[in-house]
């Protein structure tokens, strides 16, 4: 079932591919994991789909849309000196990650 869910719009990439378009350039589509604890499909924008990175914290923004299609979210890089942590509940969180020995 699908809900709605409230977000400050803050998350990691969990996942990440590029699809290589017949017409137009590639970009990529994207998992990521929002810091209220659910995941969105989505693409991260404002980078070459190359440098998206397993992990990356990203920050959503709404593009407006059009007479075609309503407006939808897309993610772009959070940058360091944003300074938002990772939510302690959020499974990308560091210390949340289990290591083998």
């Amino acid at each position: 079932n699908l809900e709605w869910r409230v977000s400050a719009g803050v998350g990691s990439v969990h996942a990440t591919t590029i699809v290589y378009p017949q017409k137009g350039e590639p970009y990529n589509v994207a998992l990521i994991d929002v810091d209220e604890g659910f995941r969105m499909m989505s693409r991260v924008e404002g980078i070459d789909p190359m440098q998206v990175k397993i992990g990356m914290r990203v920050r959503m923004k709404m593009l407006s849309g059009d007479e075609k299609q309503p407006p939808y979210p897309v993610f772009t890089p959070l940058l360091p000196e944003e300074g938002i942590p990772h939510h302690p509940g959020s499974s990308s969180h560091p210390s949340s990650v289990r290591r083998g020995k």
